[in-house]
């Protein structure tokens, strides 16, 4: 689904149909059936927007780290050249 309040364009959510608190908590056939779907999303995004350079893939799990929807999902988040500064990289 794409999600309600997206970072950027196309950014869509994976979530598995079980409730589970997050992605910790889901099994181990439902991890790969989420990674089966991104890949697949992954793709599909690709193909209509080839602006599209790379992803954030990935999940906040727990308050303290940013989850607000607490039902396991990950984000797929497509990003452009110049759509954001890189992180610095640390050194050593």
């Amino acid at each position: 689904m794409h999600d309600k309040y997206p970072v950027r364009p196309l950014h869509s959510l994976i979530l598995p149909k079980r409730h589970a608190f997050d992605v910790f908590d889901t099994t181990l056939d439902e991890r790969e059936c989420m990674h089966r779907l991104a890949e697949a999303l992954r793709g599909d995004i690709m193909r209509a927007d080839h602006s599209v350079g790379g992803f954030n893939f990935g999940s906040n799990i727990g308050a303290a780290a940013g989850q607000k929807i607490f039902h396991a999902h990950l984000h797929l988040i497509p990003r452009r050249a110049g759509d954001t500064p890189p992180p610095p990289a640390r050194q050593g």
